[in-house]
């Protein structure tokens, strides 16, 4: 497992054909190591996908303790998430090849997306029943905004 993650799923948003799946982690990479994200937002059939792979940019993150902030950018479009936790689960995770560590894990929180598109909501919505674990993020880091 990373060093530090963040993983966001729901797709039960709110009279919306909406879905969306978050993970941020730090990946070593040979001498180095970086954050790398892949996020898809699916509203409607059409794709929105941010990813380090192609270019975009993880803009900032906010660990509270009943909430943490995300924003994204690629190009001119950026994704805000806002993810507010409720209670948690213990879920054993592996740490140096033994599962001898817990996390907690969300299995029912709530998730607010607002998408911009050249200064422009795109979309906005709010969805339930989300999961939602993060890990070796204390709060608060700063919003790089």
């Amino acid at each position: 497992f990373p060093k530090h993650y963040i993983w966001i799923q729901c797709n039960t948003f709110h009279g919306l054909n909406a879905s969306l799946m978050c993970s941020v982690a730090h990946i070593p990479f040979r001498k180095r190591e970086f954050t790398g994200f892949i996020v898809v937002l699916l509203v409607d059939q059409k794709e929105y996908r941010f990813a380090t792979y192609n270019r975009s940019k993880l803009m900032g993150i906010q660990n509270k303790k009943q909430s943490i902030a995300l924003i994204f950018k690629k190009n001119r479009t950026f994704l805000e998430i806002i993810g507010k936790k409720s209670e948690s689960g213990s879920l054993k995770a592996p740490k140096k090849g033994v599962m001898n560590t817990e996390i907690q894990e969300i299995l029912d929180g709530e998730i607010v997306l607002r998408l911009y598109q050249n200064k422009k909501l795109l979309f906005e919505g709010s969805g339930t029943h989300a999961g939602i674990e993060i890990v070796g993020y204390s709060p608060i880091k700063p919003l790089n905004t």
